[in-house]
């Protein structure tokens, strides 16, 4: 059965996606992008509330943004930690420069690769690459989303076969996989064929989109859908 993630601005928010039913609490500042990285403080903030009832996650934005001397200023508690590679198509030493970032992490955090469905957008690399480079570089996990929130959601930027391909690509690696992408209660139910381990939702726990405030009853709405 998939599990709720639900992705949090602050303790506040953090506090209602836990008491209503998120299985993983992750830590982002959506107004920096799809995967803006919210303040160390604030983070720090989310860990202390969520007190070891359900793991923790942080976004540290993009790769060609995360400076590893920054990672020994991450939180202690925090349980993953994910960087999108935006911008680094063309770019030949990006996969040197990943496994750089990904050592400079804490030996307690483990990594998520983030392949992007929309990866043209983006400018990154396609995300069958990704995930086959993913485990070798010592990620435990495979969020699949989406760069531009214009592009519409999971299912318009990538076709479910080819999706299907990538979650067997990552389970053949033993990859732990998330889904995410705009995904909502209308369009969960289309993905949840494919057994991801986690659901991850922003938008749709909000009044108000993205950009607006997790909202009790719809992470309560979005709990019960997966259950």
């Amino acid at each position: 059965m998939a599990r709720l993630l639900i992705s949090v601005r602050d303790v506040q928010e953090a506090r209602v996606a836990r008491e209503c039913g998120a299985d993983l609490i992750d830590v982002k500042e959506p107004s920096r992008g799809p995967l803006g990285a919210a303040d160390f403080d604030v983070v720090g903030d989310v860990v202390r509330e969520v007190a070891g009832r359900t793991p923790v996650s942080m976004a540290l934005g993009e790769l060609l943004q995360w400076l590893p001397c920054r990672a020994s200023q991450l939180p202690e508690g925090l349980t993953y930690a994910k960087m999108g590679m935006a911008g680094t198509i063309g770019n030949s030493a990006w996969l040197s420069t990943w496994r750089l970032a990904l050592e400079s992490l804490p030996n307690s955090v483990l990594s998520v690769a983030v392949a992007y469905a929309d990866w043209f957008t983006a400018g990154a690399p396609q995300p069958l690459e990704i995930a086959v480079e993913a485990a070798g570089l010592g990620c435990s996990w495979l969020l699949i989303d989406t760069f531009s929130k214009s592009s519409g959601w999971l299912l318009e930027c990538i076709s479910f076969r080819e999706l299907g391909e990538l979650v067997s690509l990552a389970r053949q690696r033993r990859l732990g996989v998330v889904l995410a992408g705009s995904l909502s209660e209308q369009t969960i139910p289309m993905v949840l064929p494919l057994e991801p381990d986690y659901v991850a939702v922003r938008g749709a726990a909000c009044c108000g989109g993205r950009l607006g405030c997790v909202e009790a009853a719809r992470v309560e709405r979005l709990a019960r859908l997966l259950a």
